[in-house]
């Protein structure tokens, strides 16, 4: 029994071969790296320094809540566990069971038609 052409696999093998991939092997960039490095930038601190008549008197290491709050961001996209933001008009809250249903599915319906699709197979 042949092979039979998996259109699945195909563009799984066609995808590790793409050239982002193959920079990413080229450079040792890998997901344990991404993850080690976000992992050290969840608790980024910077350095203040504080000067008086031109010369520094103080330092003090501050929390970064910028770039820690990025690298949550990022963390939290690459492992899945953020959604999209639905907006909605007007109040959900006098709808019956029913139009909230209705309402839903006609978003899913929308969203659905706006995923592009892969015309090259």
């Amino acid at each position: 029994m042949a092979d039979e052409p998996n259109p699945i696999k195909e563009k799984i093998l066609k995808s590790l071969n793409s050239p982002i991939i193959e920079a990413a092997n080229e450079n040792a960039i890998t997901p344990s790296r991404i993850f080690a490095k976000i992992n050290q930038l969840l608790d980024f601190k910077t350095t203040k320094h504080f000067a008086f008549q031109g010369k520094v008197i103080e330092t003090v290491d501050l929390e970064d809540g910028n770039i820690q709050i990025k690298a949550a961001d990022l963390g939290a996209s690459l492992l899945g566990m953020k959604t999209e933001r639905l907006q909605v008009e007007g109040s959900l809250t006098n709808l019956s069971d029913e139009e909230l249903q209705k309402r839903i599915d006609e978003y899913l319906e929308a969203r659905q038609k706006d995923k592009p699709t892969d015309s090259k197979g």
